[in-house]
């Protein structure tokens, strides 16, 4: 986490990111349930994410990954 800090990444989005690095294609439901936390702040912070680097995918899509 000491190296992407600087990023401005919380310990939690870190540990989403990380996981879908690790998981590519994982489902939302998965990846909520790995983190222990709600589907809907899952969905939050993908958006979040999008938002970020620019790009919105379908909203319904329930896999995501690290391009």
């Amino acid at each position: 986490y000491e190296q992407v800090g600087d990023l401005g990444l919380k310990p939690g989005e870190f540990s989403v990111l990380w996981l879908i690095l690790r998981n590519p294609g994982i489902r939302q439901g998965v990846l909520a349930q790995q983190l222990m936390i709600k589907p809907p702040h899952i969905a939050k912070l993908v958006r979040a994410f999008e938002d970020r680097v620019g790009r919105r995918d379908e909203r319904r899509l329930l896999a995501v990954s690290i391009e």
